[in-house]
This record gives C-alpha cells, sequence and structure tokens, in this order.
C-alpha cells in the first residue's frame, strides 16, 4: 500500500525526504538538514549570487504530463539557471513544498529523487527546506546561492554591442506542445522525445556562465526563461536602448521547425515568445565575441550571434524581410494573464 501524506504524518514523510537527499553532497563544516538553520561558508574574494523561483501547479507544471522527478529535476534547474546568467556556480539550496494532503509518499520520494538528481549534476548541496500542506494546488519553492569572482549584470551594454544567445530557442514550447497533445507527429522519436526533454527537464547553462565571467570583456546577461523576445525588451529597458534581433540567424532546431509546421504555428513565434528555454542571452563587445565564442565552446556550449544594440528608444525589434518589426511585450508570458 502506497501511504498519502495525511496517512504517514509530518514527521516521518520528513524523515524519508531527508533520508532520499542523505547522498547529495555536502561540503565538510556546513550543517544541513537536521537544525533549526543551515551553516554554510562562501569562499574568500567571492561574491554571493541569490535566487529564488515558485513552480505552481497548473501554471508552470501539470502532474498528469510531468513526473515526479522530473518537477524535481526542473525546480532546481529554473534556479540554477538565474545563478548561471550571473556568471557564477551553484553552491547551496533550501527546498520548501506546499503538498495536498491526499499525496501519495512516494510521489513526493520521487519528486525528492528528482531534486537530488540535478543537484549532483551541479554540484549543488541542499541545506534545508520546509513541508507543509496546501488546500489547494502543489508548490515549490526553491533557492539557490552561487558565487562568483565577477557578478553579470543586465546592464552595461553600448551601441553596437552583439546579442547572443547560448542555445537553440523554441525547443521548450515544441516539448510543451507534444505534452498536450496527443496525435502522431512528423518526428522520430528520438527528436519527440528531445523536444519533451527540453520542456521537462532543461539544462541549465552553469558552464558557459562562468566562461562568460571569465571573459576580459564588456558582458552583460541573463537567462531565457520567458522566451528569446522578452529577454530581447528587457535588455533594452535595462541599458535605455534598442535590441535588434535578426531573423535569420535564430538558432532553431530542426526538430522544432518541423513540429511547429504541422502545428500550424510560426517557428519564429515559439523561438521569441514560447519561453522555459533557460539558455543564456548576453551582450558582449564585437572586440570580444570570437574570444568569447572559443571560451563558451571550450566550456561544453555554443554560441550563436542574433543581433545588435543600437542607439534609440529601449524597445526590441525583429529585422526580417528587410523590414524593422516591433517586438510588443503582450506576446510574452505573463504570470498573472488570465
Amino acid at each position: 500500500m502506497d501511504p498519502t501524506l495525511a496517512q504517514l504524518g509530518e514527521d516521518r514523510a520528513i524523515a524519508l525526504i531527508s533520508e532520499t537527499l542523505a547522498d547529495v553532497p555536502m561540503p565538510e563544516g556546513w550543517v544541513g538538514i537536521g537544525d533549526d538553520a543551515a551553516v554554510t561558508t562562501l569562499d574568500p574574494g567571492l561574491q554571493a549570487v541569490t535566487t529564488t523561483d515558485i513552480l505552481v501547479e497548473d501554471v508552470h507544471f501539470r502532474r498528469r504530463t510531468t513526473s515526479a522527478r522530473e518537477l524535481g529535476w526542473k525546480a532546481i534547474a529554473v534556479n540554477v539557471s538565474d545563478v548561471a546568467s550571473m556568471g557564477a556556480f551553484p553552491r547551496w539550496a533550501t527546498v520548501s513544498v506546499a503538498l495536498p494532503k491526499d499525496c501519495p509518499i512516494s510521489w513526493v520520494l520521487e519528486l525528492y529523487e528528482g531534486i537530488a538528481d540535478a543537484a549532483r549534476t551541479v554540484g549543488l548541496a541542499i541545506v534545508g527546506g520546509d513541508t507543509t500542506g496546501s488546500p489547494g494546488p502543489l508548490m515549490i519553492s526553491v533557492t539557490v546561492v552561487g558565487e562568483t569572482e565577477r557578478p553579470l549584470l543586465r546592464s552595461g551594454a553600448k551601441a553596437g554591442d552583439v546579442v547572443c544567445v547560448t542555445g537553440t530557442v523554441g525547443d521548450s514550447a515544441a516539448g510543451f506542445w507534444l505534452l498536450e497533445h496527443a496525435e502522431d507527429v512528423p518526428l522520430s522519436d528520438a527528436d519527440a522525445q528531445a523536444l519533451r526533454r527540453a520542456h521537462r527537464q532543461p539544462r541549465a547553462h552553469v558552464a558557459e556562465g562562468r566562461a562568460l565571467a571569465q571573459a576580459p570583456y564588456r558582458i552583460c546577461a541573463m537567462d531565457n526563461s520567458d522566451g528569446l523576445g522578452r529577454s530581447a525588451l528587457i535588455l533594452a529597458q535595462a541599458n535605455r536602448m534598442t535590441v535588434e534581433l535578426d531573423e535569420a540567424r535564430l538558432p532553431m532546431s530542426d526538430a522544432m521547425r518541423a513540429l511547429a509546421a504541422h502545428a500550424g504555428r510560426e517557428p519564429v513565434s515559439w523561438g521569441l515568445w514560447g519561453g522555459e528555454d533557460y539558455n543564456l542571452v548576453l551582450t558582449v563587445e564585437p572586440a570580444g565575441l570570437e574570444a568569447v565564442r572559443e571560451a563558451v565552446e571550450a566550456a561544453g556550449g555554443a554560441l550563436w550571434d542574433v543581433g545588435r544594440m543600437s542607439e534609440g528608444p529601449a524597445m526590441a525589434v525583429l529585422k526580417r524581410d528587410g523590414h524593422a518589426e516591433p517586438l510588443q511585450a503582450a506576446s510574452s508570458f505573463n504570470h498573472f494573464k488570465s
């Protein structure tokens, strides 16, 4: 029999969760789960970078299309992605969950197995958190602290700087479409699985972010969580300039293009507004572009230049067919949109 949280009780549930996280590495001298608060240390000469995100059922995920393990992985990855965009490496995290009382304990432990998997992948210690009940949707809140010698900010770009991205855009949106539509699609099983994985188990670009932080050039950066179009708008506002994106240079996978055609969507629409790609969007001074590209590639990543910063009003435009088309914020994801 698979007991629910209500049948098992809070203390036993927390004990089982702690056992599930027991093999996630903890640096020597740190104090994690088991005391009232965690004890950690910062390395000398480095600055702390802190981020937090909440994932809410039926806003950010659906249990019917995402397994508990995949959800645990994603909860860590989306937070680590914010740290990566600052040029930091992740050090420790806290994880808090609000769970319906009828949730099976097996589902909860699978969630934490996914959390542990993602944490081990990036060397992240899980030092604590909270567990409580929810009368409504299931919610997961993660806080991650990272360290860097040079935090990368969204601001600091100049006219002429090159706009780049460290991964393809639109794959997560395509994966989400696949999860929502049970029908035959013109894709190989491998391509379909890759798109679903892009949505359910994204990779935080930590190594790429570290390479950017260590490059001796003017760079500003952010993570691509809500779509390249929204990222471009945010960079435009942060730098009080115009961001020009070139449609012909947007990195879009063949699998995403094929699925978009099947679904009757423009690939560029998924690429700009689909969201949750969790690669990095950045600007770099022209003189450093090739050196930065080489550094990112040496770290195991890739870098595509997709546009330029220019003088002008704080706005983003897409250059296509010889015309400049303004990008509107209304097209992007909004947590409070009805």
